[in-house]
């Protein structure tokens, strides 16, 4: 049932450093950050929030699960950034102007954002 695959699902566990690594990525998709890249600081009007957060690695245990393993992996996170994301990313005029589009703003903020494995 829908309930027991919920229970299975938030029972995968989320290594420490992994969660940062989430938290990075998705704070560097907001302009002015720390982490962003200056694609980001120049065509974003509006970065994914801490719903983006949640988004990411709910996704990234359910790929964990899909590729056999029972923990989530950065790869994992990385590997669902643009679908979870996409929607997020609101690219500024200037960004639309140039033909940028949300899913250059992500592949540019998981080049800019270090993998950790740990």
């Amino acid at each position: 049932t829908v309930v027991r695959m919920r229970h299975i699902l938030r029972a995968v566990p989320l290594p420490e450093h992994v969660e940062s690594e989430a938290i990075r990525i998705v704070m560097a998709t907001q302009p002015g950050n720390q982490y962003s890249p200056s694609l980001v600081d120049e065509v974003v009007s509006l970065g994914a929030s801490p719903r983006g957060v949640q988004g990411l690695i709910l996704a990234g245990k359910v790929r964990a699960l899909l590729q056999g393993r029972f923990a989530v992996a950065g790869e994992d996170l990385r590997a669902v950034a643009m679908d979870v994301l996409r929607h997020r990313v609101l690219v500024n005029f200037q960004g639309m102007s140039d033909g940028i589009t949300a899913d250059e703003v992500i592949a540019s903020v998981l080049a800019h954002v270090p993998a950790v494995e740990g």
